[in-house]
């Protein structure tokens, strides 16, 4: 049987989701190929045709990447309802990208900071050397 998953988005008229137009099927095939409706990727063993100006290889990597993480969780879960793990595969995600975000952004804070320093460093020997 084939899901949704949308996470609570509605699907608008034409099948998209924000942006994404999702559009399971159930014939089977390899991980990622292109046609007319969009690239068919298989994520659970489910598959999706997303269409958009996105490098088919870095669809497939996204793919395999959510397969690999669903899987992992339902090995680790006692989950067997796909929405479920797909939900729980969100939240771990989700997670990882705002700690990764946080890092980021103090990383980038200390840098702003060191750049302000050598900034005024800079101002006060250039003020002395005049």
């Amino acid at each position: 049987m084939a899901h949704r998953g949308y996470a609570g988005a509605a699907p608008s008229a034409d099948g998209s989701v924000d942006g994404l137009p999702l559009r399971p099927s159930r014939e089977k095939v390899t991980n990622v190929a292109k046609d007319a409706e969009g690239i068919r990727v298989v994520i659970y063993d489910q598959e999706y045709y997303v269409r958009g100006a996105l490098d088919e290889q870095y669809i497939q990597k996204l793919g395999e990447f959510l397969d690999a993480r669903m899987r992992a969780i339902a090995g680790r879960t006692r989950a067997v309802d796909t929405q479920r793990i797909a939900v729980l595969a969100a939240l771990n995600i989700a997670d990882e990208y705002h700690q990764i975000k946080a890092r980021y952004e103090e990383k980038t804070k200390r840098l702003d900071e060191k750049v302000e320093e050598c900034s005024r460093l800079l101002d006060t020997f250039l003020k002395e050397a005049v």
